[in-house]
């Protein structure tokens, strides 16, 4: 009998390597270093060098936001290609093979967008579209006379 091929049906490897050993460390390697990582702006309170509107917070947040954002398109690019290029989807992948970077473009130029729309809309009169002030008055205490 031929072999048919199923769309969206998975095949067992008896050889897939599972290591349960790694994969419970890795909750505890996590923990660690997302510990570690939020106690860092707490603890640099501490220092003046590392306030927090200091140049050495603003290059690591930067560090730490450019660190996510590669770390996500790494890992989810290459799968949404792998998974747009089934053969299942029919012409639409034999007519455009690159689908899947179509969508991370789209994806990234939207997002660019709301950005600068929402700091345009927010940036120099967020206070005021808040609706009220945070003004400080000064209170006087008068003695028992």
């Amino acid at each position: 009998m031929a072999e048919e091929t199923c769309c969206g049906c998975v095949t067992l490897d008896g050889d897939n390597e599972y290591d349960m050993g790694l994969h419970i460390g890795s909750i505890f390697i996590i923990f660690v270093v997302s510990a570690a990582g939020t106690m860092i702006p707490i603890i640099s309170q501490k220092i003046p060098q590392c306030k927090a509107n200091s140049i050495i917070m603003e290059a690591i947040s930067a560090f730490a936001y450019g660190v996510v954002i590669a770390t996500g398109l790494i890992h989810m690019v290459n799968e949404g290609i792998e998974k747009l290029s089934n053969e299942c989807l029919g012409s639409v992948v034999e007519n455009y093979e690159s689908l899947g970077l179509a969508f991370v473009l789209i994806t990234l130029v939207l997002m660019h967008f709301i950005e600068c729309e929402s700091s345009v809309f927010f940036g120099a009169q967020g206070s005021m579209l808040h609706g009220h002030g945070h003004a400080h008055a000064r209170l006087r205490v008068r003695g028992n006379s």
